[in-house]
């Protein structure tokens, strides 16, 4: 199968049942020759014919995937500019976590040369930044000792943030605080 047509079955544009092997073509010589002045013109419209057709699937598929490539471009550059907006951010926290791991003998944290790999933000950050969620979860299964377990497991970091003046550390211990003070008043 050619490429034109791969991509016509792809696109969905084939109409009918795929061609068979084209018909052996005469040459040149011989059309000038053998057939009249009507089949020649015959032929030479439906050439052109065809040639339309094939420009107009090609305009199409232009048409047709144009929008889908302009809103593609659109959200990259709506994520690249999140994340710079981010940015500032991203390195008050690097600044904070420094600090903090001087002060507290936090587990250490390897700041590369590099802004972005800086922060092991999966590993460290992650799991206290979710930990509201994660604890609703576990007392939704009824899993209350549990979620006691691992609060208390992340309870001296995020008070080392807060001490640290990481900004929301403090809400974050409140708030698991609150989830857990309200599971047992139920």
């Amino acid at each position: 199968m050619s490429k034109s047509q791969s991509l016509k079955t792809y696109y969905g544009i084939e109409t009918g049942e795929p061609p068979s092997a084209p018909a052996p073509q005469p040459t040149l010589d011989e059309w000038t020759t053998d057939k009249p002045l009507h089949a020649l013109l015959k032929a030479s419209n439906e050439l052109m014919d065809g040639i339309r057709d094939l420009y107009a699937d090609r305009q199409s598929l232009v048409y047709n995937h144009h929008q889908e490539l302009v809103n593609a471009s659109e959200t990259v550059g709506h994520m690249r500019h999140g994340i710079e907006a981010l940015r500032p951010n991203r390195e008050a926290l690097e600044v904070q976590l420094k600090e903090m791991q001087a002060k507290h003998a936090m587990p250490p944290v390897y700041i590369a040369s590099d802004a972005e790999t800086s922060i092991p933000w999966v590993r460290d950050v992650a799991p206290i930044a979710e930990l509201p969620m994660k604890l609703r979860y576990m007392l939704d299964q009824g899993q209350l000792a549990e979620a006691e377990a691992l609060f208390d497991t992340y309870k001296p970091t995020i008070q080392a943030w807060a001490q640290a003046g990481v900004h929301g550390a403090e809400e974050l211990g409140k708030d698991c605080e609150y989830i857990l003070k309200e599971a047992h008043s139920t």
